[in-house]
């Protein structure tokens, strides 16, 4: 299993997984099958196996000598929460290209929907079980993104609501899972401004921290609450000014003013957008919610 771990540290995750399958066939009775098999998964997900890493760590948890006070079991929880996530990711954008729905790209989105599900379930259970781990920061990160992202199942659904009380409950649904990622994403934000003002975050809690703080604000937008959005945004934006989420919040914040008939400061919001972007490297520009170059962003706030 060691020799296996250096393989992978050395970043040959095939020659690692042989390792591992060794250890499985050969020792299936010696406790560090455990370990062998829970870096199978991670064997494949570094390989960019994702439907053999999800395989991996549903083994591990399905396993009968394992209980959730197991170190591997409690890593394979979140890995497959965290794989879960990220195929759903993968499927829902292959299924946006698409021009005309497909019978593929619909059992696609079908797909995507299941496991967004599923991610959020298991995920919301590592942060209930192990609140105090390592991992819990990233996990209620990536359990908001989870329960948020789900809602496009029953958005896909609502323009063909054929009632007025089914486009209402779909509505609902949409509303209840905003709420809920919006919950997790303040209670992340609250936590990490805590931790900040007693010491400094290392560079991922740091980015989950910006990332929160500019969801909390974009979540209240959809869920129609401009007034506690545009606190949010304003919030977002001074404490990240160098953030490129920055640009995207700028012009949701104007958004905010315009739909609460406020035209005079959604327009001076489009100018302090336009005055940042001048000022800034193109490089700068790049972020996971667009992939606008600086031009690109020029343009759009000209428009």
């Amino acid at each position: 299993v060691r020799r296996g771990r250096l393989l992978l540290d050395l970043d040959r995750p095939g020659e690692a997984r042989e390792v591992f399958d060794r250890v499985i066939a050969e020792f299936p009775t010696d406790p560090a099958i455990f370990d062998a098999q829970f870096l199978v998964g991670q064997c494949d997900l570094e390989a960019g196996e994702l439907d053999a890493a999800e395989t991996a760590w549903r083994k591990v948890l399905d396993s009968p000598d394992l209980t959730p006070d197991a170190e591997q079991w409690r890593k394979a929880l979140f890995f497959l929460g965290m794989t879960l996530a990220r195929r759903a990711d993968r499927d829902a954008g292959a299924v946006a290209v698409t021009l005309e729905p497909t019978e593929e790209s619909r059992r696609l989105a079908e797909e995507a929907y299941q496991r967004w599900d599923e991610a959020a379930l298991r995920l919301d259970e590592f942060v209930r079980r192990y609140p105090e781990s390592t991992m819990a920061t990233q996990a209620r990160y990536l359990l908001a993104r989870a329960l948020k992202r789900s809602v496009a199942k029953y958005q896909s659904q609502l323009p063909g609501a054929e009632t007025e009380n089914a486009r209402l409950d779909f509505q609902k649904a949409i509303d209840s899972r905003l709420e809920q990622a919006n919950s997790q994403f303040q209670q992340l934000r609250s936590q990490l401004l805590e931790q900040s003002e007693t010491q400094p975050l290392d560079d991922m809690h740091a980015r989950i921290l910006a990332a929160s703080s500019f969801d909390v604000a974009h979540t209240f937008f959809e869920l129609r609450k401009y007034e506690q959005a545009i606190v949010a945004y304003n919030g977002a934006i001074n404490r990240n000014p160098l953030d490129p989420g920055v640009y995207l919040a700028c012009l949701q914040l104007a958004e905010c003013y315009d739909r609460t008939s406020r035209p005079f400061e959604a327009r001076s919001m489009i100018q302090q957008a336009r005055i940042i972007l001048a000022g800034s490297q193109d490089g700068a520009c790049s972020s996971t919610l667009t992939s606008l170059n600086k031009d690109e962003w020029t343009s759009w706030i000209q428009w």
